[in-house]
């Protein structure tokens, strides 16, 4: 979903952002992505924002043998579980493709997922994404591009003041290269179709948020006014992980980190 340009929320805005692998490594019963849907129930976001993979392609349970139906079949049943448990809350699904996904296309920029069943408040967008909510315009990529940059990133601080914010320089290289994956040549575990990521990896304005995934520490940041969040991932391996959760209230203030409070919560 791509806009021409940012605008400014005038109404309260709350959302729920969270970032697959959506099970542990040894196992497909989901059940850290049943406690985040509980927790939506309770807490009932305008927006629930997932991000893949959702059936990670390494996930010991999809070589067991014991998966008894396709991967396109078990990817609709699990859209098909979500939407009956968010069955009768007031709130929009975006859900945001992933390279890593064993069902999906292995290449980034990925696109949109796509499913039989239809459902009204469900929107399926693709890796990555620029999502327009009331004016409010959020990017987002499933990409670990913080972890990938970070193995490469040379630098040295002539004149150093205070601590070092070595997360957050590494984000900025997002919005100053206005790149979802300023990163040339690629990772190793990144397959790059260069026509399309200059369709759909460039950042044509700079979002109000940028939420980054990675399996770096999480963060909550703001950068050049943009609120960069690191929500990490909702499983890491074999336990629990973290998501996050943002509101977003009116007011005068054209910058959003002004008018924003975040928390990284443990699932």
């Amino acid at each position: 979903m791509r806009y021409p340009g940012p605008g400014i929320p005038t109404d309260t805005i709350q959302i729920v952002a969270a970032c697959g692998p959506f099970t542990l490594q040894n196992n497909l019963v989901y059940e850290p992505l049943q406690d985040l849907l509980k927790y939506v129930t309770q807490y009932k976001p305008h927006v629930l924002l997932l991000l893949g993979p959702f059936i990670e392609r390494t996930n010991e349970g999809i070589h067991d043998g014991n998966l008894a139906q396709t991967f396109d079949s078990f990817f609709e049943s699990l859209i098909e579980n979500i939407m009956n448990a968010l069955k009768g809350i007031d709130l929009q699904v975006v859900i945001a493709s992933s390279e890593r996904d064993a069902h999906h296309h292995p290449v980034y920029p990925t696109l949109p997922y796509n499913v039989r069943e239809k459902y009204e408040n469900l929107t399926f967008v693709s890796d990555p994404c620029m999502i327009n909510i009331n004016g409010l315009i959020i990017g987002a990529t499933s990409v670990d591009v913080l972890f990938h940059i970070s193995n490469f990133e040379m630098y040295q601080d002539k004149n150093p003041l205070g601590m070092p914010d070595r997360l957050g320089r590494i984000a900025s290289h997002l919005l100053h290269q206005h790149s979802f994956y300023p990163l040339y040549p690629p990772h190793k575990d990144v397959c790059i179709d260069h026509e399309l990521f200059e369709q759909y990896g460039v950042l044509e304005v700079k979002p109000h948020i940028l939420i980054l995934p990675s399996n770096l520490r999480h963060f909550i940041k703001n950068i050049e006014d943009c609120l960069v969040i690191n929500p990490e991932r909702l499983t890491k391996g074999y336990v629990a992980g973290t998501f996050t959760r943002i509101q977003i209230s009116p007011g005068t203030s054209k910058s959003i980190c002004n008018r924003a409070s975040c928390q990284v919560l443990r699932i």
